[in-house]
């Protein structure tokens, strides 16, 4: 058996417009993160879930909300109308490795583009070495961190980094924090 090249197989995003998908979807998530840090039903509530798809088969999902002013309310950097937040990107564990989320982000870019957003924002722990490499590699900047409550009692709070991918020339929160 030869193996293909990423770039040979065939990805595929779609919306998630039933609760047939809806519920793939929100099986991927269990698959793609350990407990507790699965979205909660309500937190599902305030996302556009995607689908991805590799020759067909679902093997991950991204979780984005288009005209952000809900994610992280408290914090200034996601209220923004002009703005797409990306609150998650999950692949399959067998399935990573592959580009599949690289993709996806490829993908995500364009959509914002053709759909005149001004940015994209999300955010990653600080510790999560992947996914800030994924990030930089799309140039993503880092504008910012909070500090929230860890997933267990125990744990020491996270350090969330917050990313932008501007979309336009310059868009408005980058003149907003540098003005």
């Amino acid at each position: 058996m030869s193996r293909r090249r990423k770039s040979q197989s065939t990805i595929t995003v779609e919306r998630v417009a039933s609760k047939d998908l809806w519920l793939v979807a929100q099986g991927l998530d269990h698959k793609c993160f350990p407990c507790p840090v699965w979205l909660t039903t309500k937190e599902w509530q305030w996302y556009d879930p995607y689908l991805i798809f590799l020759e067909g088969a679902a093997v991950g999902f991204a979780a984005i909300r288009p005209d952000s002013n809900l994610s992280l309310e408290r914090d200034r950097f996601f209220a923004s109308p002009d703005t797409v937040y990306l609150g998650r990107i999950g692949i399959v564990p067998l399935f990573r490795g592959r580009g599949l989320a690289s993709r996806f982000l490829e993908w995500l870019i364009d959509w914002g583009k053709r759909n005149q957003y001004s940015r994209i924002t999300c955010n990653s722990a600080e510790a999560n070495h992947g996914s800030r490499r994924l990030l930089k590699k799309f140039r993503f900047q880092s504008i910012g961190s909070v500090v929230c409550s860890p997933l267990r009692p125990e744990a020491p709070p996270l350090l969330i980094t917050i990313w932008e991918r501007p979309l336009t020339a310059a868009s408005s929160l980058s003149r907003a924090l540098s003005g």
